[in-house]
């Protein structure tokens, strides 16, 4: 069983494969990522995350859907 700074530190290096182009490995632990957040609202808040910085817009609309309206507003900001 992984501690909470070890997953904490696996969706870190999730997010900074996604902002470096390492799509391959970003989408290793993407793939992992209900394994490692059990809390379904963060889950969700990640993997908005995890498309919006891999620019796949389709991913990211049904993933920001799952969000309360106050985080949808909030990462409707961050679209390029």
């Amino acid at each position: 069983m992984m501690d909470s700074t070890l997953k904490t530190l696996m969706v870190d290096c999730m997010v900074m494969a996604a902002q470096n182009n390492m799509h391959r490995e970003a989408e290793t632990i993407f793939h992992v990522l209900p394994l490692l957040i059990s809390d379904i609202q963060d889950r969700h808040l990640c993997e908005a995350l995890y498309f919006l910085l891999m620019q796949d817009a389709s991913g990211f609309a049904a993933s920001n859907m799952m969000l309360p309206t106050e985080l949808q507003d909030k990462l409707v900001h961050f679209l390029l």
